[in-house]
């Protein structure tokens, strides 16, 4: 037997589904921030051969770390702006803060 809470969740469960989701979006929309035309999608089948790229489940350590740092900050600031880093505004609001 199955108690009465739960065969209300599985009916409920069942109506919505029946409803196509209707009220439960696959992707809210303000989080739709790429166009559909604009989407790539990768069509998979149970047949296909697939490369697993097994390299890159392996740590490899870049020996050029730090100047790749500072191209990505770089970057960063292009891309958002001058003094827009979100960690470092943080941290100096808190230590002014403190003052």
């Amino acid at each position: 037997n199955v108690d009465k809470r739960v065969q209300y969740m599985i009916e409920v469960m069942f109506a919505v589904r029946k409803d196509d989701f209707k009220e439960h979006p696959a992707i809210q929309t303000g989080l739709d921030l790429v166009d559909e035309d604009d989407q790539i999608t990768h069509l998979i089948s149970v047949e296909d051969e697939l490369d697993g790229e097994d390299s890159l489940h392996v740590f490899k350590p870049d020996p050029e770390f730090l100047e790749n740092e500072e191209r990505y900050k770089a970057i960063r600031e292009e891309i958002l702006g001058e003094g827009s880093s979100d960690d470092e505004s943080g941290e100096e609001g808190e230590v002014s803060d403190e003052d």
